[in-house]
């Protein structure tokens, strides 16, 4: 899915609030035009994360959600604090997290009918990165998040956006009896496009057939050590992972490229066979069926905020 890598700023960037047409700070520059909305504060994980208490904890059951709110059947109904679940099915996944837990209409999350969830989340971002990149380009700006539900994520919109032509597993054939709330039903997801400078809006549609109904997102344990692609600076490589199936270093995962960049991965094994190729920077080699030991890998990729491609090369132990 590491901790928090900002500060999450959640209305205002500074002193003017960068997208609401208003000149908040009086300095004659409004919203992109103003200086204060060139920004690398973008939010944290710990806003996303379902029964957050922002400070590496959850909170109990029974109370509101800091930060997800909730609307029962209609996307454009009324929205209110959704519920930190009291009592949890022995069936759900339990996350590894000590920051997420599971949240719902009403602490039970009992119902009686098929109906649908609305769990929308709303954040700002500023207008430019630091060096000037728009948050409004595609991948600038990237959410990974795995999603668990009761019955299934039926679709996810960014801004109005539907998402789910990018999402496998969504939608379900069967929304409203699928397993979502079993840990082999993940559902992950990076959300790199349809962002805009000012407040932003994230809306999960939980489809659910009678019993309980119930929501848990979590920064991704599976697309990305990073929420956000926030990094400037060295690459990070593991020089180590450990495929074993218990969610943690299961991945070789690298962080710190520019995801709106061309980028390749290369990995050999001990006799110069390539085991492994990819260009898509979220997705991270598993091992596959390979055996423990030392392999090769090449990396192209390029820095964010820089104009030179890079090549990494280097060794990491595959260990089960």
């Amino acid at each position: 899915m590491i901790t928090c890598l900002f500060v999450v700023s959640n209305s205002v960037f500074s002193q003017e609030n960068c997208g609401n047409g208003i000149d908040d700070d009086g300095d004659g520059k409004i919203d992109c035009l103003d200086p204060d909305c060139l920004s690398d504060n973008v939010p944290s994980s710990a806003l996303f994360n379902t029964a957050s208490d922002g400070n590496g904890g959850v909170l109990t059951g029974g109370s509101n959600d800091n930060n997800w709110q909730i609307s029962v059947g209609n996307i454009n109904g009324s929205y209110i604090p959704a519920i930190v679940m009291s009592s949890i099915p022995s069936s759900y996944y339990s996350s590894p997290w000590t920051d997420c837990n599971w949240i719902s209409h009403s602490s039970s999350g009992s119902h009686s009918v098929n109906d649908d969830f609305y769990y929308k989340i709303n954040f700002d971002l500023p207008c430019y990165r630091g060096c000037g990149q728009p948050y409004s380009d595609s991948a600038v700006f990237c959410i990974t998040m795995d999603f668990f539900a009761d019955n299934s994520v039926d679709e996810i919109y960014v801004n109005g956006t539907p998402q789910s032509h990018k999402i496998n597993g969504v939608p379900n054939a069967n929304p409203y009896g699928y397993v979502g709330f079993k840990a082999s039903a993940k559902i992950s997801a990076s959300l790199c496009e349809n962002w805009q400078a000012g407040t932003n809006e994230l809306i999960i549609k939980v489809s659910s057939g009678p019993g309980f109904e119930g929501f848990l997102a979590q920064y991704s344990t599976s697309l990305s050590d990073t929420l956000v692609h926030d990094f400037v600076g060295e690459l990070i490589i593991p020089n180590v992972f450990t495929p074993n199936g218990d969610e943690s270093n299961d991945l070789f995962e690298i962080v710190g490229v520019d995801h709106s960049q061309n980028y390749s991965i290369k990995i050999f094994n001990r006799w110069g066979n390539k085991v492994f190729e990819e260009t898509d920077p979220t997705k991270f080699w598993d091992g596959g069926d390979h055996d423990e030991g030392v392999y090769f890998y090449e990396i192209q990729y390029f820095e964010f905020c820089k104009s030179e491609q890079n090549i990494k090369t280097g060794y990491v132990t595959l260990m089960k």
